[in-house]
């Protein structure tokens, strides 16, 4: 007996964007923990040294489903109130 050809369908496309943080440097630990909510994003980096080393941050990114470009810039970048060299607040790992 003879199998029908079944239609096939293309697989879906998905658009991927690059998250960059403005500040970004070696050892960082960029994108530890990551949050995902609609077209919005919080990406971790526990050892940045804004506030003394590995200190941590976060870095808020909005407007990700609008992205005309590859690559996104942060909007927003958290640090702790109280942070200190060593300090790193759980928030960021």
């Amino acid at each position: 007996m003879d199998t029908p050809d079944l239609p096939v369908s293309p697989p879906a496309t998905y658009q991927s964007v690059k998250l960059l943080a403005s500040d970004g440097a070696a050892n960082d630990w960029f994108g530890y923990r990551v949050s995902l909510s609609g077209d919005s994003a919080l990406v971790g980096a526990y050892q940045d040294d804004d506030k003394g080393t590995n200190s941590g941050s976060a870095y808020y990114y909005k407007g990700l489903d609008n992205a005309t470009d590859p690559t996104v810039n942060q909007s927003v970048k958290l640090l702790a109130s109280d942070g200190a060299a060593g300090v790193t607040s759980s928030a960021f790992r």
